[in-house]
């Protein structure tokens, strides 16, 4: 999966590396550890952020107050990391793992565990590769996702979910052109009763060919499809409980020398007429990145993406995600690193008018620059900063807001 976020330290260690939320639901989130020359790696960390935020109720005066946040609030977070990889033979094994909890100064109301764990294999099993994974995570929804209940503030509030995923894929052949397969099961919870309405389960599958070459590096043709279920709409008159969308497209991984590299994929979505959308959600998607070493110090990243989303934390039909981010990564000295990021996202969305009315979003637009230090001492003792500014514009004024977040972090190695 494509990484949207800074890297950990830029920002604050307590996020995951990979959320993998309904949102992205493509065959390339899906491939499991990659067989081949992986080093073994093993980095157990325990450590703590403090985080201050000018406006954490992330909506202007009015939705703080019918949150029932104070809007400037500070965060302590405790945790311990593991990331894991151990090759063995044709296999390769891998653990990406983060236990932690949130501790608010003033909106203690949002005081919440933060549980992240993906656990991956990969290997070869005669002329087949083969790929599974795992994962759980559990958390206190982000405010900049979670729609206003007009008239009960901790529901607009407090809001936990929970997602597992579970997923394989298999390609094989000896030859430049092998067949692949690829399945896996999504599923998104929420813990606030009037919320429920909006769990989803989702199914994703397909497969297609795939081409490698030295010259021309991996190329893959898929088609495949995901199907939504909302188990908790069959009491609701007219409500659609399911539908499904399909996808056709190619996937490509390219290193043009040693210093850039290209991946992604483009694939047109076709979105089932029952879904009651008509062609609005139609049309060509993608998850695009490109990397560029700038000498032997820096590294420029370019991240976009357009994708599906049926989201969990409003009471929607569905909802189109656009994403576009810029950032630079800077070697100030062995131990030292910076990094500057930019970011745009732009989000559409389809309510349902069948559901119990939320302060809802037809579409938003966030934006958001960030800087950030990372200081390593003799590889046990890492110290990271970090600073930024944010601001969203959204159809319903109550979610427009501009903040500024601070952070400060330390964790060792075990």
């Amino acid at each position: 999966m494509m990484a949207w976020a800074l890297p950990a330290w830029a920002q604050d260690e307590t996020a995951p590396t990979d959320d993998f939320g309904i949102a992205a639901l493509t065959p390339n989130n899906i491939t499991g550890v990659s067989n081949g020359a992986v080093p073994r790696a093993i980095d157990i960390r325990a450590g703590s952020d403090v985080i201050y935020d000018s406006n954490l109720a992330r909506a202007n005066a009015g939705g703080a107050a019918a949150r029932g946040l104070v809007r400037e609030d500070a965060r302590f977070t405790p945790r311990v990391s593991a990331n894991i990889t151990l090759p063995k033979g044709r296999w390769v094994f891998a653990l990406n793992a983060l236990a932690g909890y949130d501790f608010y100064i003033r909106n203690t109301q949002l005081n919440r565990e933060r549980v992240y764990f993906l656990g991956q294999a990969g290997g070869q099993f005669s002329i087949c590769d083969i790929g599974s994974q795992v994962g759980y995570a559990r958390r206190q929804n982000d405010l900049l996702d979670l729609a206003i209940i007009p008239g009960d503030t901790r529901a607009s509030t407090v809001n936990v979910q929970d997602t597992v995923r579970v997923g394989g894929n298999l390609a094989c052949g000896r030859g430049l052109l092998r067949p692949n397969s690829y399945v896996e099961y999504r599923s998104s919870s929420n813990s606030t009763a009037a919320r429920q309405i909006a769990d989803v389960d989702a199914v994703i599958y397909g497969g297609g060919l795939t081409y490698t070459s030295p010259k021309l590096g991996s190329i893959s043709a898929f088609v495949g499809r995901v199907d939504f279920n909302f188990p908790n709409r069959g009491g609701v008159l007219a409500a659609v409980q399911s539908f499904g969308a399909s996808q056709y497209g190619l996937r490509f991984d390219r290193r043009l020398g040693g210093r850039l590299q290209l991946s992604g994929q483009v694939f047109y979505t076709d979105v089932d007429n029952i879904a009651g959308l008509g062609s609005r959600f139609n049309g060509v998607n993608w998850e695009l990145a490109a990397t560029l070493r700038t000498g032997s110090r820096g590294l420029l990243s370019f991240n976009t993406a357009r994708r599906l989303d049926p989201s969990a934390a409003f009471n929607l039909r569905l909802g189109e995600i656009s994403l576009y981010q810029l950032r630079f990564d800077y070697a100030l000295s062995p131990l030292l690193q910076a990094t500057l990021s930019a970011q745009r996202r732009t989000r559409n969305f389809q309510s349902d008018p069948a559901f119990p009315r939320l302060v809802l979003l037809t579409d938003d637009t966030l934006s958001q620059i960030s800087a950030g230090l990372v200081y390593n001492y003799r590889q046990r003792l890492r110290l990271t900063t970090s600073a930024s500014y944010v601001e969203r514009n959204a159809s319903a004024t109550l979610y427009n807001f501009r903040a500024a977040r601070v952070s400060v972090g330390a964790s060792i190695t075990l």
